[in-house]
């Protein structure tokens, strides 16, 4: 990216690429929710497009995702042709977005953060982001505890229990059945009421800029490593897959064989990154690990 100043947003930029906002999001859902029929993301990343940037002249890399395009007027209706499809209002005179947020936990609390985009078609539909394959590459899949990497750990499960207004309701299937269909906007108020009670998919983080230990609180990022979580046949028959809120403990259930990829082989990761900023949490901020953490 190019700029006079290498302060991002001191001065007129020119980035390297731009994104394409006019393809309509498109989720279908399969016989039992999970894998969708179709996705197709709202959002496509063009030619020398990344969420993640250098000034010419700078060593300083920022995250700063494109979330709109073109001088105005911005469509932040249900088809969003020139916006990310979670952008809910822009004020230009003020230079602020609003934006919908994802419920989540990390370390047993609940938590918020934003979602940009993702290096995987499906991924960028079901959190409503940006297909970015050009970040695929960057280090390092399955090693979260890697000071050098760039990516932490994030779970996801494909088959955790349903539920309307359910606190034990978690993962995909939910997200999909459990919601009125559509695209996010303020047109659409049913699908927001729905994801104000409880409609996230109430992924797992397992990193937070908060912990108390401050080698694990450094290994925090925004860049995501997506695991996709199975719960096995017999959780689910017993009625045990309840929400998870610490990754440390599905890392133990997992080594029990209780959680496996969608595979059926180890849980691991899915080879997708997904962009995703914390905000906050609800309540206390993440401190603590809730389960001892496995052995390298």
């Amino acid at each position: 990216m190019k700029s006079t100043n290498p302060i991002l947003g001191s001065a007129p930029v020119q980035f390297a690429g731009t994104v394409d906002f006019a393809p309509m999001r498109v989720l279908t859902p399969g016989p039992t929710g999970f894998p969708p029929l179709m996705a197709q993301p709202g959002s496509v990343a063009g030619p020398g497009y990344s969420d993640l940037l250098r000034v010419e002249g700078s060593n300083v890399v920022y995250n700063a995702p494109i979330i709109a395009t073109g001088d105005g007027p911005f469509d932040v209706s249900v088809t969003h042709t020139n916006t990310l499809d979670r952008v809910m209002a822009i004020d230009i005179q003020a230079m602020t977005v609003d934006l919908q947020f994802i419920r989540a936990f990390s370390h047993g609390k609940e938590i918020f953060y934003f979602t940009f985009g993702s290096t995987g078609a499906l991924s960028s539909t079901l959190e409503r982001g940006t297909f970015v394959p050009a970040m695929a590459t960057l280090p390092f899949a399955n090693d979260d505890q890697n000071p050098n990497g760039a990516r932490s750990a994030i779970f996801t499960f494909t088959n955790g229990k349903r539920g309307q207004n359910d606190p034990n309701a978690q993962g995909l299937t939910h997200v999909i059945l459990d919601n009125p269909p559509g695209n996010l906007s303020l047109q659409n108020p049913a699908l927001l009421e729905s994801l104000r009670l409880l409609g996230d998919a109430h992924n797992v983080l397992g990193s937070f800029p908060t912990l108390t230990d401050m080698r694990l609180r450094e290994l925090y990022s925004p860049l995501w490593d997506l695991n996709i979580g199975v719960w096995s046949d017999a959780v689910v028959a017993s009625g045990e897959n309840f929400a998870q809120t610490d990754a440390n403990t599905i890392r133990q259930l997992a080594a029990r064989g209780h959680i496996t990829n969608p595979g059926g082989g180890k849980l691991g990761s899915s080879n997708f990154l997904v962009n995703c900023p914390v905000l906050g949490s609800a309540t206390d901020p993440p401190t603590e690990d809730q389960a001892p953490r496995p052995a390298n």
